[in-house]
This record gives C-alpha cells, sequence and structure tokens, in this order.
C-alpha cells in the first residue's frame, strides 16, 4: 500500500529465475524429439544413455524486473521491496521546491523519487504523473537528475523495451 489521500497500490513485477529455454541447435544436433524434452527432464537417446536435460536447455539469465509507484508521498518502507530493480516508475508530480504541497496532496517531488531509487539501488528512474504547471518538463527531469542520474521522462502511451532500453 503507497501512502495517497487516498487508497492506491503500486506493483513490482520480478520475472522468474527458475524458467529454461530449449536450445534448438543442440536438439537438432542430437536429434532429439520434443516429446523427450517438453517438460524439461532428463531423456533417453537412442543407444538408451540417459542424457540430461541440461545439454539441450539453458537457464534464462537476462531476467527483468519493474517497480510501479504512482500516488504517493515519499515512502521508505517501499525500498526494500523494490530492491535491485531493472527500471522504476515513480510519480514525480512536484519539484523538491514544492515538497510541503507534496506531502499535503499525497505526491512526491523528482528528489523523492530519485532519492528511493538510489537507496533501492534501482538501474534506470521513469518519472511521471508531473502537476500541469510544469510547461517545461526538462526542469524535472535535470532536478531529478541531480539525485540519481539515470533518470528518464515519461509521457501516457511511451512505450519502452527492457531488451534495449
Amino acid at each position: 500500500m503507497l501512502d495517497h489521500t487516498i487508497d492506491c497500490s503500486g506493483f513490482l513485477f520480478r520475472e522468474l529465475s527458475s524458467q529454461q529455454k530449449k536450445i534448438k541447435e543442440k536438439i537438432d544436433e542430437d536429434n532429439i524429439t520434443s516429446d523427450k524434452i517438453k517438460n524439461y527432464a532428463d531423456y533417453n537417446n537412442e543407444n538408451n544413455q540417459i542424457i540430461n536435460n541440461s545439454k539441450s536447455t539453458s537457464t534464462i539469465s537476462n531476467l527483468h524486473s519493474y517497480a510501479y509507484c504512482s500516488d504517493t508521498r515519499f515512502l521508505s518502507r517501499i525500498i526494500p521491496i523494490i530492491s535491485n530493480v531493472d527500471v522504476l516508475y515513480h510519480e514525480t508530480t512536484f519539484s523538491e521546491e514544492l515538497v510541503e504541497r507534496a506531502i499535503e496532496t499525497g505526491h512526491s517531488t523528482t528528489k523523492d523519487a530519485a532519492n528511493i531509487a538510489k537507496e533501492a539501488n534501482v538501474k534506470k528512474l521513469l518519472i511521471g504523473h508531473y502537476s500541469k504547471r510544469y510547461k517545461n518538463l526538462n526542469v524535472l527531469l535535470e532536478e531529478s537528475k541531480q539525485y540519481f542520474n539515470n533518470s528518464f521522462l515519461t509521457k501516457e502511451g511511451d512505450v519502452f523495451d527492457f531488451n534495449t532500453f
């Protein structure tokens, strides 16, 4: 539960590390039928030798994680929950000069979001949910970068690819 003037929840997504993928080249090379490995179990080859499943599969290593925190005041208790995520979206309704207004309305400043990102050791910070008073959003981005350099502006409809971002 986040800390806003009304109930508001955040989200955390982490890919599971136990996922495996089949190595097509190895399957083709050893002439392994898909029914032998579909459950990622060990199997017998044509000579009735037991072949370990790990020879035709690999563990997915580039797992992604994403945390989404909107409509919240600065909330230090989320730091261990979102620790080490690849990407954190955190609202930044106000610049630091309006910190009192942020607290009063249940929102965060750019400094709040950047400090959360820094303390949680996240890789990238996406900021958004800006007050309409800001005509030039780069002011918010530059302030965020003072505390967490790997900050990026977002706007509704933006799409980010984990593999290239």
